[in-house]
């Protein structure tokens, strides 16, 4: 396991940022006519926030800047009804449409789709609520072809209705169709029997970050109570895009808060980044956190414990050649925030 400190990290954590914004494709009409993207094409998105306020950047491939600033929180360019809050982030798979994908999550509980030019310059196409009633705090989108997408919904209702069409329970995958003549939620996917107990104390599955490995859909859990003060076992549950059902649930045990996951780019599984429960105290938390692989070519799926102890920090950048990039989180006035460098056939 390698570790980089103070100006590397800085860089890299730029980078990780980067990897994610995968929602703004190059255009294959673009400037040079040949299906190939123009040296000085936009084809990046870079999201900036404090939590009270988000920017969106646009840079080149090769890292130069377009323009520093194409829709914030303060503005409202055409089709924006709900300004951006100050927490956004992109999604973990890229819109096959090449639309940059928002999501905005708490309170707003917003998706924009918006489409970015060689130029840099954004144009917003669309808007879609999934609060439903509630802040359900969306936090990734499957795209799944055919227009159909899946919307992690963090949050559960406390008081849904009785009447299931209205899709205001949470806890959920929410089935949304992205085409024209418009996004629309036209289902979900419910979540909430996977989630159990903690010391009495009932938890809500919070699904999180998703990951798709031969056409089927994993989604980290992070199995927390209400207030975040109890947290269950890791859960990683994979769900059948056809039948729109859980298929197959993966224990990640001795791991708690497991809401990241990421795909190989090989294929061969995924990781999953455990932070631990922050209200449990620093050696609860530090004892449940730590990074674990999932090998989904055997059956069931085997799991190794990866870097045990580490203090996941969000970010998870799979690597080509078996190994993944992670951040770590620091202590205040102690040691700072580090990336490290880890391989799933350990170390």
């Amino acid at each position: 396991m390698r570790t980089a400190t103070a100006p590397t990290v800085r860089a890299a954590l730029t980078a990780l940022a980067v990897f994610a914004a995968t929602g703004c494709a190059d255009d294959p009409g673009g400037p040079d006519g040949d299906g190939e993207p123009d040296d000085d094409a936009c084809v990046i998105a870079v999201v900036g926030s404090d939590y009270a306020s988000t920017t969106i950047a646009t840079l080149t491939e090769d890292g130069r800047r377009c323009r520093q600033d194409v829709i914030n929180s303060g503005s409202r360019p055409p089709g924006v009804v709900t300004a951006l809050s100050g927490d956004v982030v992109f999604p973990s798979t890229a819109d096959p449409a090449g639309r940059l994908v928002l999501i905005d999550r708490y309170p707003n509980a917003v998706l924009t789709f918006a489409t970015i030019d060689a130029a840099g310059a954004l144009a917003v196409d669309a808007q879609l609520s999934v609060a439903t009633g509630f802040s359900s705090n969306p936090h990734d989108v499957a795209f799944l072809g055919g227009g159909r997408a899946y919307v992690t919904r963090f949050a559960s209702n406390l008081d849904p209705t009785p009447f299931e069409g209205d899709f205001d329970e949470g806890g959920d995958l929410l089935i949304i169709e992205v085409d024209a003549p418009g996004p629309a939620i036209v289902g979900r996917v419910d979540l909430r029997h996977l989630a159990g107990e903690e010391q009495g104390v009932a938890l809500s599955p919070r699904p999180d970050r998703v990951a798709i490995v031969d056409g089927v859909v994993w989604v980290g859990l992070a199995h927390l109570s209400t207030y975040f003060d109890r947290g269950g076992p890791g859960l990683v549950a994979a769900v059948d895009p056809v039948a729109d059902e859980v298929v197959e649930v993966v224990t990640l045990d001795g791991l708690e808060n497991c809401g990241h996951v990421a795909a190989a780019p090989d294929g061969a599984g995924l990781w999953a980044g455990c932070a631990g429960v922050f209200a449990e105290g620093a050696d609860s938390q530090r004892a449940h956190q730590g990074l674990a692989w999932i090998d989904t070519a055997v059956s069931p799926p085997a799991v190794t414990r990866v870097a045990e102890g580490v203090a996941f920090g969000w970010a998870l950048a799979p690597l080509p050649d078996g190994r993944a990039l992670v951040t770590e989180f620091g202590q205040q006035g102690g040691a700072p925030d580090r990336l490290l460098l880890v391989d799933r056939r350990g170390g």
